[in-house]
């Protein structure tokens, strides 16, 4: 077991085990020490080295030890005489003597998470792909114009935005209400789903009228009544009574 491994496995153990401030920078301390020492099973510091690589009491060092080696992260000979160095051992996760139980519980309840997640994304996944292939087989079968097709999906990723995916069946519903409002009309059914995706309905309705340009499409310019006034005729008129006024003079 390498380095990261042996990091990954503590991070595991952590999870489901409290081991305190002190304990988890002296396990990083002394995993630092043993990849120094080219990985030795046993390799020896003095306490006072130690404590003063994690910048703490020679106390507090002490109580983090007894805390690791009770968790059966590492093991230790402690020295006879002060001053003299202490032999340590990295503990591998096969040699783990408390709560090894729990380490396979949390992988087993992380595991079942995991899969519970890649299967909701995979079942979304299918779900884009067969509205997506229900829209071109549909566009296909009716001969529907490409733009009608992307504004199908347009109007498609739409209504998943709002919190309405759009089923098989409701395509089905979408392209015969299309078909009432706009008939034989595919420029004025594109509208229609413009229409929808602009202004974020759940559904289709007709144009606005004011929207509505000679041949059915959307008139973003002109969103005004016209008027009927003969222009030509209101100066002719005026023309006419200016020149009668100077016949008159």
């Amino acid at each position: 077991m390498n380095y990261l491994e042996l990091l990954n496995a503590f991070y595991e153990r952590i999870q489901c085990s409290r081991v305190s401030n002190n304990g988890q920078l002296l396990y990083h301390t002394l995993l630092m020490i043993n990849n120094k020492s080219s990985w030795s099973d046993w390799f020896s510091r003095t306490n006072v080295s130690v404590s003063g690589l994690m910048n703490v009491s020679e106390k507090a060092f002490m109580n983090a030890r007894a805390e690791l080696k009770q968790l059966g992260l590492i093991d230790f000979i402690p020295s006879k005489k002060r001053g003299e160095c202490t032999r340590y051992r990295i503990l591998y996760p096969t040699n783990y003597s408390t709560k090894a139980g729990t380490n396979d519980s949390t992988k087993e309840v992380q595991t079942t998470v995991q899969s519970a997640d890649i299967n909701k994304l995979k079942q979304k996944t299918k779900t884009k792909k067969s509205i997506a292939d229900a829209i071109l087989e549909k566009c296909a079968q009716k001969s529907v114009p490409e733009s009608v097709e992307e504004s199908l999906r347009a109007y498609a990723a739409c209504q998943e935005e709002l919190g309405k995916p759009l089923t098989e069946a409701a395509l089905d519903a979408l392209l015969k209400r299309l078909e009432q409002l706009a008939p034989g009309n595919f420029e004025g059914q594109r509208a229609v789903l413009d229409q929808a995706v602009r202004k974020r309905w759940k559904d289709v309705y007709p144009l606005d009228k004011r929207d509505k340009g000679r041949d059915g499409r959307t008139n973003q310019f002109h969103n005004f009544d016209q008027r009927d006034t003969d222009y030509d005729a209101v100066v002719m008129e005026r023309l006419k009574e200016r020149l009668e006024g100077r016949e008159r003079v």
